[in-house]
């Protein structure tokens, strides 16, 4: 067809098309869709592309067809289906390793191979249907295309052609071809994207076979060199997130003395690009899940943290900056948690906290959201200069009012209880703040719910320990029969010594009083024993049960049970054991023998 500068309508079976200045006719979509959906025509196509696979303009003309062709909507993802069985995939792909010289071409055969990876349209099957093998989820990341950002648009990973790509070598080619063309931000935006989609897929060995490549390196070069370039570095920090912290790479580069230095360098270029590109989202997202990743590993005996303890206030404040956004509220905080819980919290004041307590109230219901700043809070309130300005910000009551809205999330409970915790250590007014509200059920429930999670199991019989040591607490505590739920937590529990020796320690605090006895009998004496019969050599679980039984004995409770089941031999054993159980345990065996000359202890 002869060039034309302008457009002019055709006529024809009363149909309308236009030919552009782009010289491309376009004609109707159904035609459009018949022909592409052709097998044989597409067939025909592969032959044409193995034949002229050197001819710049022929292929230049198939992949403009194939480019305009993946815009049908929905028969995108048969049209796909058939390019690959056609062996068309093969063909522009042979070209690619030949004409990747010419510039053009390059880039039109990157989108066209980037395309191939990928169904998008509006009605894509869900990736959990057992049926359709093809479709791999991304574990909820959403993929953003620069030239496909239709908010309504779906895009899912081709898992058989993912395969095909590794299998043709595509990896080593793109790296190859990055670094040719890394001067052209508009080859490099394309390429990275491809990259990024390919270890998107969840096939073994796609992502070691990048890093084996010096995948990781080549694009920290790339990232050097376009470090202006906001969607560039946007695609990188997500290939990161994919690599860089990837066993086989940390494996490797371990053995490399200038690693240390070029992590040192890539954060302190991410708080670089993340001051100067505040405004984007994407951006901003992919730098923070990197610095959160890599606060999260100790590195080649480098820390992170470290480097980002001073820059904490200005991690802070994109909270504030992007109130709005519950992933970057995530985010933000798991960073500022690692950053503390490492020791780097000389930085850290109320200014800074302020906008993890408004992510709390703001996000009462968010789990991620919560467990991250709950465990921001956690980690301060556990030393001594910073547990002051956790206590200012009113944490005892966002952590309890956590606890219910979240009551099936046990990762929010064990958060939530373990701030609790911290805050009633050795803080009567705390626990008195505790008492007065219904933390003391809510824990309970949650204790109760989660009574197979060690960790919540942990956290709440921990803050339950703390209130049993006060006289005044401990009818409150029997008002929810906290004895009962102890003895339940030694039968679920019996081979983790540490919740055995908290319940324990607990259940003697319980038992002193009479009251407390009578619960301590209604509830059992059975696995207080079964506890004793498994640590031997656990002084503390050994003086924790010769205790209970102590004031069990005093108020006349079990002494009958206890001859019965042999605790007199376990007692002797005991004191044969632990020296220092010698007194307590004779007097033990004496009043269970003699009931009589029984002291309170």
């Amino acid at each position: 067809e002869e060039e034309k500068d302008e457009e002019e309508e055709v006529k024809g079976k009363g149909k309308t098309v236009v030919l552009e200045s782009s010289k491309r006719v376009e004609p109707p979509k159904s035609l459009s869709t018949q022909i592409l959906l052709n097998n044989s025509f597409l067939s025909d196509l592969a032959v044409v592309s193995c034949v002229y696979k050197t001819d710049v303009n022929i292929i230049l003309a198939i992949n403009r067809l194939i480019l305009e062709s993946q815009k049908i909507g929905n028969s995108h993802r048969i049209f796909i289906e058939q390019l690959s069985q056609t062996g068309l995939f093969f063909g522009l792909f042979s070209s690619f390793r030949l004409l990747n010289k010419t510039e053009n071409i390059v880039k039109e055969i990157v989108q066209v191979l980037r395309n191939f990876l990928i169904y998008f349209g509006e009605n894509i099957p869900e990736t959990n249907n057992s049926n359709n093998k093809n479709n791999i989820d991304l574990d909820n990341d959403e993929i953003h295309l620069n030239d496909f950002n239709n908010s309504n648009l779906k895009v899912k990973i081709v898992d058989r052609n993912v395969t095909l790509f590794v299998a043709f070598g595509a990896i080593s080619l793109l790296l190859k071809i990055i670094e040719e063309y890394s001067g052209n931000s508009e080859i490099v935006e394309l390429i990275l994207e491809t990259i990024y989609l390919i270890l998107s897929a969840k096939q073994p060995g796609i992502k070691t076979s990048f890093i084996l490549d010096n995948g990781v390196s080549r694009i920290i070069q790339i990232q050097k060199s376009q470090i202006e370039n906001a969607i560039i570095q946007t695609k990188i920090f997500q290939i990161f997130k994919f690599v860089f912290f990837h066993p086989t790479y940390l494996k490797e580069e371990e053995k490399n003395e200038n690693f240390p230095k070029t992590l040192n360098e890539l954060l302190n270029s991410s708080i670089l690009i993340l001051r100067s590109n505040q405004e984007n989202l994407l951006l901003v997202d992919a730098v923070l899940n990197f610095l959160e990743n890599s606060t999260a590993n100790k590195i080649s005996k480098f820390d992170a943290s470290e480097i980002l303890g001073d820059k904490v206030q200005f991690i802070s404040s994109l909270m504030s900056k992007y109130q709005d956004n519950p992933l970057i509220q995530s985010s933000t905080c798991n960073i500022l948690r690692n950053v503390s819980i490492l020791g780097y919290r000389n930085h850290f004041d109320l200014e800074t906290l302020s906008p993890v307590v408004s992510a709390l109230k703001a996000y009462p219901t968010h789990p991620i959201v919560q467990a991250n700043a709950l465990a921001v809070m956690w980690a301060l309130v556990t030393q001594k200069n910073t547990r002051q300005i956790v206590l200012d910000s009113d944490a005892m009551s966002l952590a309890i009012k956590s606890i219910g809205p979240n009551k099936d999330n046990p990762i929010v409970q064990r958060m939530a209880i373990g701030t609790i915790r911290g805050l009633s250590y050795d803080n009567p007014e705390m626990q008195e703040k505790l008492l007065k509200s219904d933390g003391i059920v809510l824990i309970y429930e949650s204790l109760n719910r989660f009574l197979e999670e060690p960790q919540v199991v942990i956290e709440s019989i921990s803050v339950y320990y703390f209130l049993s040591k006060n006289t005044t607490y401990r009818s409150l505590l029997r008002e929810v029969f906290l004895s009962g739920l102890l003895v339940e937590v030694l039968r679920v529990h019996p081979k983790n010594e540490e919740i055995q020796n908290l319940s324990l320690s607990t259940l003697w605090n319980c038992s002193v009083d009479a009251e407390g006895s009578k619960d301590v009998d209604r509830a059992g004496v059975d696995y207080i024993i079964k506890a004793m019969e498994a640590y031997p050599e656990n002084f503390d679980i050994q003086e924790d049960c010769i205790q209970i039984f102590c004031n069990l004995c005093f108020h006349k409770f079990g002494v009958k049970k206890m001859k019965t089941a042999g605790v007199i031999k376990l007692t002797n054993l005991a004191i044969k054991n632990h020296e220092k159980l010698a007194d307590r345990g004779r007097q033990l065996i004496r009043m269970i023998n003699r009931e009589s000359d029984c002291f309170q202890m």
